[in-house]
């Protein structure tokens, strides 16, 4: 039976209220937005006629032009499960694709047709590694949206991982 295709996205819209309402708590100015996309070879099953992957890139090209207009806003690309076969079970395979930059949404776009899947799940080591992605420096709210299909498949712990993120600051 096909599992269910999962997309798990924050609600952009709701990061950017909040500065004009002055009675929720200051939020930085800046803003750090990191799109971690599952590029495993799960991602090349069927969710109704079309494969996984082309509606998850349908879904975070369509995210990255919403937020074309927005100030004090930088994007980044992080993908898993991409480089190598799924038989070679590497559960390392997780590579900042596009780093860190205002306006470069279509340096992301044009990535994101080169992204074509084919390995393992490595979830919680690409969280891991995406800590890595970020300047901690304060002065920023740091967020990751992570798209995927499936479940750690490298024996880590995703929600472990977020819980020490979320205690550095990312969210």
């Amino acid at each position: 039976m096909d599992r269910v295709f999962y997309t798990v996205v924050l609600c952009i819209g709701l990061c950017f209220q909040s500065y004009s309402q002055p009675s929720l708590p200051d939020f930085p100015k800046n803003t750090r937005i990191l799109f971690l996309l599952d590029g495993s070879g799960s991602m090349l099953g069927k969710w109704g006629r079309r494969l996984r992957i082309d509606v998850a890139k349908d879904i975070l090209g369509d995210l990255i032009d919403s937020l074309r207009t927005r100030q004090y806003l930088e994007l980044g690309l992080r993908v898993y499960g991409h480089q190598f076969a799924r038989e070679a079970q590497n559960c390392r395979d997780s590579r900042l694709e596009v780093a860190f930059k205002e306006n470069n949404h279509d340096m992301i776009l044009n990535r994101l047709e080169a992204i074509r899947p084919k390995g393992t799940t490595p979830l919680a080591y690409s969280l891991e590694k995406a800590s890595e992605d970020f300047d901690l420096r304060t002065g920023y709210r740091n967020i990751i949206i992570v798209l995927t299909d499936g479940i750690e498949s490298c024996a880590g712990d995703p929600c472990n991982i977020s819980l020490s993120l979320q205690r550095k600051g990312i969210f």
